[in-house]
């Protein structure tokens, strides 16, 4: 059967899926250019705001090309609603807290408050992209507050790193190199380029808040925050200088020419100082409120000091006395090492401190400040340690034995483990680094040793209670210590009627230590609250139930330790369940018609019905098989007349399709009153001529049938073609239904007759009969013959021979011409002629009538009889009866018996 599927009209209620668009746009204002005059005009220009790119005031106009910033959102999945605190986005701690100043504070000292982690196992390294120029080598130091850890690249690029895990969570670029550490202030990120132009970034997010031009064209030195305002170098009037502007304005407070500068400034606000070192050896003293300038040295033959300048407090109490610490260098890689006194500089006498030369090499690198001891890296590839009080040196040690490259990073924190950066083994600086802790009270002696496998040391460390954070030049970031794990992998949630179930894999690293739980949490992904739950860290999956069929939810699985959660996996999932059957399901039968026809199913599972699935069949064969349709009510299919069709239908939606209905079946019919034709072969229609009670009816051209409405009554149909035998039929139409009336036309030389097999069959049947009936008369007739011709006198002898192309013998001819019966005495009349002269049943014959020619005469009289013979009377019967055997044969057949004798006319002797 052939079936085409035709979409009926939607009927009942069926859902739809409405799928919200969310436009995000991000508005770009363009900053307004302005000049940098001199410190009197406030040579500053500044841009504040949330945005990418703020807006604000200048007051003067210059052009200062703006930034590129891209933007990367964090990886966990926080959208949804309120989080749990472990869940939290991190955010800016208090300035306490954390490492958010290149050496750790405003001072410059280099030590943490916070003990050294409880392993040194690299917890994570994270490769830096280098969207910028390409090379992504850290050679600034590194900040960190919170979860988040800030890095510089020399690709103009600043980078924030989830400092749990080292994933990227945003990036901004700058228009040049980044070759100092920034600073974390009351939630911005503070970065100085390269390209004279201080970058103010939301810590958090990385928007940019505002822009400084500071107007310094190499800019190596870190800002230093101040509350609401910010000291750094910067350029008055083409000379450098040192100025405060105001992070909330922009606005230029105050500047001061101190020189050309390589380091960072150093400051202590109690005291309302900020120290400078330039690279002719003086060293200034410059008053924070007013920027005047409260002292200066110069240590002479010294010409540069590339190092920061540390503030150090001796003593406690009345007696307590703070120093400003700087290492001078000259070309001849000589120099000294100079206590200068805060308030002063130097003593009544214009004498500093203290003043020691420098025996282990000179140093570029900042010293790491204690009251018992002031540790440096110097250019020979030593550690030496020297008396904060005295200047004499403590001890000395090379920890790389050979190795002659600088030192320029070290840390300390508060069990006394000196952290030293090895900047390369190999000549320059290149090969892989090496991160060494030092005990600072035992001599330097070597506790531990964190290889940098790719990359030398060079930049800046930070060090919190977790974790120390280092870069190397290759643009590789290093997590050593104890951290909180990684994301648990193969996060898998799989949808189901109500729940969601979720399995996942084990963390690649716990952190340094055993993980103590999973932290799991849930939410609808449109927006709600975060439900939460933990589970056994031996413990790989978990139910959510119950949920919400049809909305989708995010799902977060967290790894715990003793450090905290670690960074999660997440996970979209809508559950839900598979709809029930179409109900209302039944058909309509039509003309060549089967309509299904039914109503979407009472649940849906909780998502849309979006299409059904048909499966039909008749008694013996499919008719479709899966017929897949939209989201339809209906479907018909083409059926012939009679046919009982079977079908069946269910509902589809996102999730699967589900159970079928009942089955329904029905046959389709043609309409009342037509008469429907089919001509086989379908060719004879070309030449057909077809008559209905005498009234030719139109054939179309190519068609296999022919239709034609009629009554209700009693029809002859002729159909006639070329080279085809002609066909009659009648057929009866009534009201009820279609009359089908098939025609198979067949050339002549086929089947002349037009006979239909069992026709023929009977026909051949019936003449079979014929022959065996006719074989079997023939034999019985001959048996008689026989019979008679051997039975009459007892036997037969010599003279008894049979004609046997007569069917007579002569015994029985010989007996014939014996009378019939005996003759009485006085007649005297012969038996011969009495019974030759008699007809049947003793009759006479006619006078009138003459005997046949083949005939003999009246037997003689008995005395005059002849003997038997040859020659007798006898013989000559015979003779004559052998020459006439046709008229025997004739007259044989018209004699009823063979024993009553020939038969004779009437007349015949």
């Amino acid at each position: 059967m052939t079936g085409t599927a035709a979409a009926a009209a939607t009927s009942g209620e069926l859902s739809s899926r409405w799928w919200t668009v969310l436009l995000c746009a991000l508005a770009l204002f363009l900053l307004l250019p302005t000049a940098l005059a001199t410190p009197a005009s406030s040579a500053a220009y500044h841009a504040s705001g949330t945005g990418a790119l703020g807006t604000g005031s200048a007051s003067t106009s210059a052009s200062v090309a703006l930034p590129t910033a891209s933007v990367v959102s964090p990886a966990a999945a926080r959208t949804a609603g309120a989080a749990s605190p472990a869940l939290a986005t991190p955010s800016i701690l208090p300035p306490s807290d954390g490492w958010l100043l290149f050496q750790g504070n405003l001072a410059r000292q280099g030590t943490s408050p916070d003990a050294p982690p409880p392993t040194t196992n690299v917890a994570w390294s994270t490769t830096l992209p280098a969207p910028g120029t390409g090379s992504s080598s850290i050679a600034g130091g590194i900040v960190t507050s919170g979860n988040m850890i800030y890095v510089p690249s020399a690709d103009h690029t600043v980078y924030a790193l989830d400092a749990r895990t080292g994933a990227i969570v945003w990036h901004y670029t700058t228009n040049g190199s980044l070759d100092s550490a920034p600073a974390l202030d009351r939630g911005l990120l503070l970065v100085a380029g390269s390209d004279g132009t201080l970058y103010e970034l939301n810590a958090t997010t990385g928007a940019q808040a505002g822009l400084i031009a500071l107007g310094t064209p190499d800019l190596g030195s870190s800002p230093l925050p101040l509350g609401a305002n910010v000291i750094a170098p910067c350029s008055a009037g083409g000379v450098p200088s040192l100025c405060e502007f105001d992070l909330a304005s922009g606005a230029t407070l105050w500047h001061l020419r101190v020189g050309n500068l390589l380091a960072s400034p150093a400051a202590d606000p109690a005291a309302d100082l900020v120290f400078v070192a330039n690279t002719t050896g003086g060293v200034l003293a410059v008053q924070i409120s007013t920027g005047t300038l409260s002292w200066s040295y110069s240590l002479g033959g010294a010409t540069a000091i590339a190092s920061s300048p540390v503030i150090g407090t001796l003593g406690t109490g009345a007696s307590a006395k703070t120093y400003v610490y700087v290492f001078a260098s000259t070309s001849t890689l000589t120099g000294d090492l100079v206590a200068l006194y805060e308030a002063t500089g130097t003593s009544g006498g214009g004498r500093p401190f203290f003043s020691v030369p420098l025996t282990f090499g000179v140093s570029q690198s900042t010293p790491v400040f204690t009251p018992t001891a002031l540790v440096v890296g110097t250019e020979t590839g030593h550690v030496a340690a020297f008396d904060p009080s005295t200047g004499a040196a403590l001890w000395s040690v090379q920890p790389w034995t050979g190795n002659t490259n600088t030192i320029s990073s070290s840390v300390l924190d508060a069990s006394g483990t000196l952290l030293v950066g090895m900047p390369g083994a190999g000549a320059g600086g290149s090969g892989g680094g090496e991160l060494l802790e030092l005990s600072a009270a035992n001599q330097g002696q070597t506790l531990a040793t964190i290889p940098s496998p790719t990359g030398a040391i060079v930049a800046a460390l930070a060090i919190t209670s977790s974790a120390i954070y280092f870069g190397a030049n290759d643009g590789t970031v290093y997590a050593v210590g104890t951290t909180v794990p990684t994301a648990p992998n193969n996060l898998v949630a799989v949808p189901s009627n109500a729940t969601i179930a979720l399995s996942w894999k084990a963390p690649s690293s716990t952190g340094g230590v055993s993980l103590t739980q999973y932290a799991i949490f849930w939410a609808p992904s449109s927006g709600g609250t975060f439900l939460s739950t933990t589970v056994p860290p031996t413990t790989l999956q978990y139910t959510i139930s119950p949920v919400t069929n049809g909305l989708a939810y995010t799902t977060v699985v967290e790894a715990v330790n003793a450090e905290g959660p670690g960074a999660n996996a997440t996970a979209v999932a809508t559950p839900g369940a598979l709809p029930s059957a179409p109900t209302g399901v039944h058909v309509a039968l039509g003309e060549h018609t089967f309509t299904l026809l039914w109503s979407p199913p009472s649940t849906n599972g909780g998502f849309p019905v979006i299409g059904y699935v048909v499966e039909a069949w008749n008694s013996s064969t499919w008719v479709h098989q899966n017929v897949t349709l939209g989201a339809v009510s209906s479907w018909v299919e083409s059926s012939p007349d009679g046919t009982q069709v079977y079908a069946e239908v269910a509902a589809t939606t996102a999730l699967g399709t589900g159970p079928f209905s009942n089955v329904v079946s029905g046959a389709p019919y043609y309409a009342p009153g037509v008469l429907v034709v089919n001509v086989s072969p379908a060719a004879a229609l070309g030449s057909l001529a077809l008559t209905v009670n005498g009234v030719a009816t139109t054939v179309p051209t190519g068609n296999g049938s022919v239709r034609i409405t009629l009554v209700p009554g009693t029809y002859w149909v002729n159909a006639t073609a070329s080279g085809y035998q002609r066909y009659d039929n009648s057929v009866t139409i009534t009201s009820g239904k279609v009359t089908l009336l098939n025609f198979t036309l067949y050339p002549p030389s086929r089947n002349p007759l037009q006979l239909s097999t069992l026709q023929i069959a009977a026909i051949t049947a019936v003449v079979l009969v014929l022959l065996v009936v006719g074989i079997f008369l023939i034999g019985m007739r001959a048996r008689r013959l026989r019979a008679l011709t051997e039975g009459e006198e007892g036997g037969s002898g010599e003279d008894e021979e049979e004609d046997t192309s007569e069917g007579i013998s002569e015994d029985r001819a010989r007996a014939l011409l014996q009378p019939a019966t005996p003759a009485s005495e006085e007649e005297g009349a012969p038996v011969e002629e009495a019974a030759l002269t008699t007809g049947e049943g003793g009759e006479p014959l006619g006078e009138s009538s003459s005997p046949p020619e083949d005939t003999f005469e009246a037997a003689p009289e008995a005395e005059d009889e002849e003997p038997e013979g040859p020659g007798g009377r006898l013989g000559e019967l015979l003779e004559r009866r052998r020459a006439g055997k046709e008229t025997l044969k004739n007259s044989e057949e018209n004699t009823p018996d063979v024993e009553k004798g020939p038969k004779t006319t009437e007349g015949s002797p």
